[in-house]
């Protein structure tokens, strides 16, 4: 089953125009998803499937659309580096400007929920170890309401929490009648999830941001669109705040006022 030229024309333009990201050389990867949906379903062809999605009035097999095409496989505590240096650097050093306040968090493009329910984790561990009277708050979003769904549901396959120990497994989860096993109810009372595109305008969230999470997002930016979401990160950022990206993701070449700290971690000055 094959995608045709105008029908990939018309998906890549759709995604750029509606969600700033690039697929132009993604042409085998939307082959193989649409093909995969295609044979599960009704539709006798791929361009039938695209002509549907895209006239569709009430936005569903749109929304199904777009997940397909965005969705990746992930797991807790990916990249571990960057949740160690939450712990070890970034976290402390908030904690350390007084003895109370709220540390607010954005997970920007959160997939199924292990982005930020580790983050959660993280936060929750340095504020139990430290007696303080922080709080957090952790906003999660993404465009797709497939992942959002799943991340609301917490309930995880054992090889997505390959990167955590039993004592972690134990404190933070329920294994369910499934055999899944879900986040505990004070991490997600955590997350905040929320449907969002990263196009859109931030003046939603009136108040900034400490730190901010957008990992294996940009790569799917042209540079014109990445340019202008850093730039709206930088400005979505307290002062000394700090941007994660992921580790295949850089700004080099992108101008923006953040301070490079290391690999993949900005901050702004």
């Amino acid at each position: 089953m094959d995608l045709n030229e105008f029908d990939f024309r018309r998906i890549t333009d759709y995604m750029l125009t509606n969600y700033g990201i690039n697929l132009e050389n993604k042409s085998t990867l939307i082959n193989g998803r649409l093909s995969n949906l295609v044979l599960r379903s009704d539709f006798k062809s791929i361009h039938e499937y695209v002509e549907y999605a895209l006239n569709d009035r009430t936005g569903e097999e749109l929304s199904r659309l777009v997940s397909k095409l965005t969705t990746n496989y992930t797991f807790f505590m990916r990249e571990p580096q960057h949740y160690d240096y939450l712990e070890k650097t970034a976290l402390p050093e908030l904690l350390e400007k007084s003895s109370f306040g709220d540390v607010k968090l954005w997970s920007a493009g959160c997939s199924s929920g292990e982005e930020p329910y580790s983050i959660a984790m993280t936060v929750k561990r340095i504020l139990e170890s430290r007696n303080s009277k922080w709080t957090a708050e952790i906003l999660a979003t993404d465009i797709s309401d497939k992942v959002l769904q799943l991340a609301r549901a917490a309930a995880y396959e054992e090889m997505q929490l390959k990167m955590l120990g039993p004592e972690v497994r134990k404190k933070y989860f329920t294994v369910l009648p499934d055999g899944t096993f879900q986040v505990s109810e004070d991490l997600r009372k955590m997350v905040r999830l929320e449907k969002f595109n990263l196009m859109n305008d931030f003046s939603r969230y009136y108040h900034k941001f400490d730190i901010i999470f957008c990992r294996n997002v940009m790569i799917y930016f042209k540079n014109d669109k990445r340019e202008e979401l850093v730039r709206r990160f930088y400005d979505a950022l307290k002062p000394g705040g700090y941007l994660f990206v992921g580790s295949s993701e850089t700004l080099h070449g992108v101008e923006a006022r953040f301070k490079f700290v290391k690999p993949a971690i900005y901050r702004k000055l």
